[in-house]
């Protein structure tokens, strides 16, 4: 076959099993397809483009491409506030991430989603009797990276973790290949690099529970243990260093999987199979447009200079009318031209009535009114959302008394219809942003009322629903916690966030005290059955064995 491989790491691996393959690499923001095309008289039977780790590109010109087309998308965990729209221009979505496609509201959904998962890498078995470390990681420690320090700084104390940082690729991997057990931490609670990497250098790999993406690639407590807290980490810490020759069964079961499945060449195969049989589902015409013109939208709205802001509502004038492209004018227009304009298409769509059924447009039109300070519109707009939207619970709703209630409803509106958060996009309602999920929502009613607890209660709520937001979770729930010293659950609750976050010794006092608390109230018994539902219980109680009585 002949394949345009676009920042793709298997385009060697393409070459070896005989395909005639045309490399791009490190091209900038945006690529002409057919134009490219035409100039190299190329006729693709497969493209293939992978997302790039640091400056990003978009591919223009997808829906005329002549053949098959897949987008593998590595870090969407991160980015799928732009994935979302973008992979739709592709036939094919491939990502180890398959699990937060497939909880996506029905209407982002990609049509043809696969799982494929991370790659390793092909090294020799060694021994763990011939490794030097117990412990070792390689990880960029950065004040963005907060649970990452506070796992990685808890395991240098008690386990004397080696800790590297700045390591290239190949001095990572000898790096792991010298140690027998490596701690693995994912920002978002995702299936990952260092999962692979750990086990390509038959290390154990102990990591995060993240579900069926990383499950359909090791097999938990046979080639990776996992943990789901920071005490539960360091117990299977202790018990693989008190057992070496288990640990070493599992990290060689994993070495011995990454063997036979997870080489680069297997991936190379799986894509060449795609290309194959992959049929046509890719967005076209007047679709194909506003799904390129939302993507570049989306990016340049999180700071990213692919295109003037001027030229990005120049084209969204020549498109046809649609609800997700008038809600990101608004938030252009709200987020960098100021008030005039964006109230006055606020104003332009009730007066014409467009699109009154979409949770999208009044979602947006709403909060882009309220951070520009006209609370009639954006009550208008919440008006007419619960008079034309799908949403049965919002029938004879109250109107709000104030652009705090307001925050909270859409809050809730937009949690019920599986819009809870995009992780990824820098919201910050310091510099003006338009919310547009749920937690963004809740984020601006903070905003606008800091001393109201409510907000924190339901952001609570919200992010334990949600393991990206560990972090933030806690700041919600000592905020909780501060105004409501006396309740011993919501203690207990604080403690249990922040074993998950790893601040094991802090989530422990905060245990301590709340049964304390408990105990102060005759709730001993209420305690008890609230810690025996917890699935750390059982290292939880022999934690609380060496705490006073």
């Amino acid at each position: 076959m002949k394949i345009l491989a676009v920042d793709c790491w298997y385009a060697p691996e393409l070459e070896k099993l005989g395909h005639d393959v045309v490399s791009v690499r490190d091209h900038a923001d945006v690529f002409n397809l057919p134009e490219f095309l035409e100039r190299e008289k190329f006729t693709p039977d497969f493209i293939i483009q992978q997302e790039r780790l640091g400056p990003r590109l978009l591919l223009q010109g997808l829906e005329n491409a002549p053949c098959p087309t897949a987008f593998l998308a590595i870090d969407s965990h991160l980015n799928m506030f732009w994935h979302r729209d973008y992979a739709k221009l592709f036939d094919v979505l491939l990502t180890p991430h398959l699990s937060l496609f497939k909880a996506l509201p029905p209407e982002w959904r990609h049509p043809n989603p696969v799982r494929f998962s991370n790659v390793g890498a092909d090294r020799p078995w060694k021994p763990h009797a011939e490794r030097r470390h117990d412990l070792a990681v390689c990880a960029r420690m950065t004040e963005h990276r907060q649970i990452r320090t506070w796992l990685f700084t808890l395991l240098q104390e008690r386990h004397g973790l080696e800790l590297r940082e700045g390591l290239n690729f190949s001095a990572m991997l000898d790096l792991y290949a010298s140690a027998r057990l490596i701690p693995n931490e994912s920002i978002g609670f995702e299936i990952n690099f260092r999962l692979f990497e750990g086990a390509s250098c038959g290390a154990l790999v102990l990591t995060p529970e993240v579900g069926e993406d990383q499950d359909s690639a090791f097999e938990p407590g046979k080639e990776m243990l996992v943990y789901r807290d920071g005490l539960e980490l360091l117990e299977q810490v202790a018990w693989a260093k008190a057992h070496p020759a288990e640990a070493e069964g599992m990290g060689r079961a994993a070495w011995e999987r990454v063997q036979a499945e997870h080489l680069p060449e297997h991936r190379a195969q799986t894509l060449a199979a795609l290309a194959r049989n992959t049929a046509r589902h890719r967005a076209e015409g007047e679709e194909a447009a506003r799904l390129f013109w939302l993507s570049a939208a989306r990016l340049v709205r999180n700071g990213l200079p692919l295109f003037p802001v001027s030229f990005l509502l120049e084209k969204s004038e020549q498109r046809a009318p649609h609800p997700e492209l008038a809600a990101e004018q608004l938030r252009l227009l709200a987020e960098t031209k100021g008030n005039i304009k964006a109230l006055a298409l606020c104003r332009d769509i009730l007066a014409r009535n467009l699109f009154p059924d979409s949770l999208t447009l009044n979602a947006a039109a709403s909060g882009c009114a309220l951070r520009l300070g006209d609370f009639a519109v954006a009550k208008q707009f919440w008006r007419r959302h619960t008079l034309h939207g799908q949403d049965s619970a919002l029938r004879n709703a109250a109107d709000p008394a104030n652009p705090f209630a307001l925050c909270l409803l859409w809050a809730d509106t937009l949690r019920r219809a599986g819009r809870a958060a995009q992780p990824g996009f820098a919201f910050n309602p310091d510099v003006g942003h338009v919310p547009e999920a749920a937690y963004e929502f809740l984020l601006l009613s903070k905003y606008i009322d800091a001393a109201n607890l409510e907000a924190d209660e339901k952001a609570d709520a919200l992010c334990a629903q949600l393991p990206a937001y560990t972090f933030f979770r806690l700041g919600h729930l000592a905020r909780r916690c501060l105004h409501a010293q006396a309740n011993w659950r919501l203690q207990l609750e604080y403690g249990f966030a922040s074993l998950r976050a790893c601040r094991v010794p802090e989530g422990l006092f905060e245990i301590r005290e709340a049964r304390d608390k408990a105990r102060a109230q005759d709730k001993t018994a209420s305690f008890e059955r609230v810690l025996a539902a917890h699935p750390s219980r059982a290292y939880i109680e022999r934690a609380l064995l060496t705490s006073p009585s």
